[in-house]
């Protein structure tokens, strides 16, 4: 989302990035449907989706990024170098896969003209994804635990390995800060002075999201919770989340709004002491928020795009 404080999560990465040249450069084409949100859209073989402060993005299984309008209008779409398989959009949209040697790959995509501006590969298998502000950060799987890079700029900082197992990660660039959850608990990293060595324990902490100086927590039983030992935040809902969003409400809510999915349910709450989380029955393979946290933009069965005003 276009200069919005959001917070992201974000799976792992591992290795060094090194660019090529695009492999597809034919720019968006009109696929001759449209969008009519708030109306569901019936989609084909989509696997993420995510949007901008005007566009909703998703991809396919058949190597296609598509483009509709937050309202009515026109389908877009331009092919991909591969299937993706992570989709995050802010001032670029970017689509990482893991390639057919076992490596990850991240597009860096111009939103308004669908051509590839670089390619980054990084040595180890895709974990996770996440885009920032002018930047965006991945990790990979690394022999001896977890990589991460981030990329602000242009300019890329790979950090030393994490000699532990990913969880999660959450990437806060306008303070050049991200957050590394693994195995044996959770660093908070900058891109100036890297990771500590030794992990604050969090063991029942299984997600984690950002917002510009300070991150939150999500736990197997969906409690939500503000740094390590704060008070529970909203009421636990949800458990088992793979993915969980959090906004700073862009000043129409008394707290940051949590966002979280674990593919059959969809919880949503403020991040606040005594609230309570309110539960969605929509199975959502994949979603997205705005920076109010509504509307929630809700991927179905890879077949429809609900939207949850």
């Amino acid at each position: 989302m276009h200069a919005q404080r959001t917070a992201w999560l974000v799976a792992s990465i591992v290795g060094g990035v090194a660019c090529s040249t695009p492999q597809v450069d034919t720019g968006w084409k009109i696929t001759g449907d449209s969008s009519a949100f708030p109306s569901s859209l019936k989609v084909e073989r989509a696997t993420a989706i995510t949007m901008d402060g005007t566009s909703i993005y998703w991809i396919t299984t058949d190597s296609y990024l598509y483009k509709a309008p937050r309202s009515t209008g026109a389908i877009s779409r331009v092919p991909l170098p591969a299937p993706g398989a992570l989709l995050g959009a802010h001032n670029d949209v970017f689509v990482g896969w893991t390639d057919s040697s076992g490596n990850a790959a991240i597009a860096d995509i111009d939103p308004s003209t669908g051509l590839i501006n670089a390619i980054s590969h990084q040595p180890g298998a895709l974990r996770g994804m996440v885009a920032g502000q002018h930047g965006y950060s991945f990790a990979v799987a690394a022999p001896d635990g977890t990589l991460v890079k981030t990329c602000l700029e242009d300019s890329c900082t790979q950090l030393p390995d994490i000699q532990s197992e990913f969880k999660s990660l959450a990437l806060d660039l306008p303070t050049k800060t991200f957050y590394v959850l693994t195995v044996d608990g959770l660093r908070i990293c900058t891109l100036s002075g890297g990771c500590p060595a030794q992990a604050a324990p969090a063991p029942a902490a299984t997600l984690v999201a950002a917002l510009p100086g300070t991150y939150y927590l999500l736990d197997s039983n969906g409690q939500a919770s503000a740094e390590l030992g704060s008070p529970d935040l909203a009421s636990a809902a949800v458990g088992g989340a793979t993915k969980f969003v959090v906004v700073d409400g862009n000043g129409h809510t008394t707290a940051p709004v949590g966002t979280w999915s674990n593919g059959s349910r969809l919880a949503q709450g403020l991040l606040a002491p005594a609230t309570t989380t309110t539960e969605f029955a929509t199975a959502c393979t994949d979603f997205d928020v705005d920076a109010t946290g509504r509307p929630i933009y809700c991927l179905v069965g890879g077949s429809t795009i609900q939207l949850i005003p």
